[in-house]
């Protein structure tokens, strides 16, 4: 069985006022956490709680925001060094962002980030292989460069993720092509990501995908479309039962 994990939901901010973990999904088979997706400030603490310590080697990263890349420098420092080493997955710009900025302070500790991690930029700077599943990128509608995906398993659509995204019909579009879908929404409008009232009229033109909303914070948003739902911390959702 292939299931999701969220991790955390919150914004940079978020960590910082109240110490709830930002952004972090996790990919398990058969329970077994296999990729993480984003480590956004806070999230070290929450996925060594939820995982019981069983981290994956293997981190997709969808751009530099802290909250979703926050964490990564404690991640590796603090990985074991008779571990397999972290790789790190994500579009080939992406990637040089996060080296050159958020990985800097590696080299401090004796950590070169071009020697403390295997780099695995995608191909062509849209596929990428891992996990035994194929994630086929795109680019998100944010300030920062920034890039969700669609997860294949083989040539199946499971999984849908915008990452950070205002609403733009054809990215929601290429979410929906599978079962599952995760979006970044608001309540309050926000130039960077969907509205709350954006992803509703949408999910009603959708019914045949299950959307979940990550939304930061707390909410008393109710959405009338019955596909749709706000993302919480430790919710764990069923993507493949044959995998």
């Amino acid at each position: 069985m292939l299931t999701i994990q969220c991790l955390g939901t919150g914004r940079g901010a978020t960590n910082f006022k109240t110490g709830a973990p930002s952004t972090a999904y996790v990919i398990k088979h058969s329970g077994k956490p296999v990729l993480l997706i984003d480590c956004g400030a806070g999230v070290g603490r929450s996925a060594s709680t939820l995982l019981e310590g069983s981290l994956p080697a293997d981190i997709y990263l969808s751009h530099n925001h802290a909250d979703h890349t926050g964490d990564l420098p404690l991640y590796i420092a603090t990985w074991p060094s008779d571990a397999e080493k972290i790789r790190l997955f994500g579009h080939n710009e992406v990637l040089k962002i996060v080296r050159n900025h958020r990985l800097h302070e590696l080299e401090s500790l004796g950590l070169a980030a071009d020697k403390a991690v295997h780099w695995n930029p995608a191909t062509n700077g849209q596929t990428i292989e891992v996990a035994g599943l194929t994630l086929q990128l795109f680019k998100s509608a944010h300030n920062y460069l920034c890039y969700g995906f669609v997860m294949y398993n083989n040539t199946r659509p499971i999984l849908g993720w915008t990452a950070d995204s205002r609403f733009e019909r054809e990215i929601y579009e290429t979410v929906a092509t599978a079962p599952v879908a995760i979006v970044h929404g608001r309540d309050a409008p926000s130039g960077d990501h969907a509205s709350f009232e954006e992803i509703d009229e949408f999910c009603k033109q959708r019914q045949d995908t299950e959307f979940y909303v990550s939304h930061y914070e707390s909410s008393n948003f109710s959405f009338a479309a019955a596909n749709v739902s706000l993302l919480d911390t430790g919710r764990e959702i069923v993507l493949d039962n044959s995998f």
